[in-house]
């Protein structure tokens, strides 16, 4: 395998990759149901019976960045998902980088200041209904 081109070392790679996702898929749930009854065991109930504790693999498909951008620019603009949900979607970007990045989109959209005047518009129309 010496001087293949990325599509033939994806193909090459591509068993495996279905394999591993099989697996993984196949694990997702046994180890949901672990990870449940050792929450009920130490006494945290509400946490063993939510509905949305699951497990969670990350990609560990090679691609270049560029290749990730374009398939989440695409998934934003087709299927009119939001930037912010596609962050933590990012190959390389951990939960920490995606909490800091939603703390500056924050304070940067406190900072405009057409939503500044928005708010103080917003602020008086509700006294004048509330007849404050």
């Amino acid at each position: 395998m010496v001087n293949l081109s990325a599509e033939a070392l994806a193909a090459a790679r591509a068993p495996l990759t279905q394999k591993v996702y099989e697996r993984q898929m196949n694990a997702a749930e046994s180890y949901s149901r672990l990870i449940r009854t050792g929450l009920y065991m130490s006494g945290n109930v509400d946490a063993a019976e939510d509905d949305l504790l699951r497990v969670t693999w990350q990609d560990m498909e090679i691609r270049s960045m560029s290749q990730a951008a374009d398939a989440l620019g695409k998934i934003k603009q087709m299927l009119d998902v939001p930037a912010r949900a596609l962050w933590d979607r990012i190959p390389g970007v951990e939960r920490s980088d995606v909490m800091e990045w939603e703390r500056m989109a924050d304070e940067e959209a406190e900072r405009d200041p057409l939503n500044g005047m928005l708010r103080r518009n917003d602020a008086s129309t509700t006294e004048e209904v509330s007849g404050g």
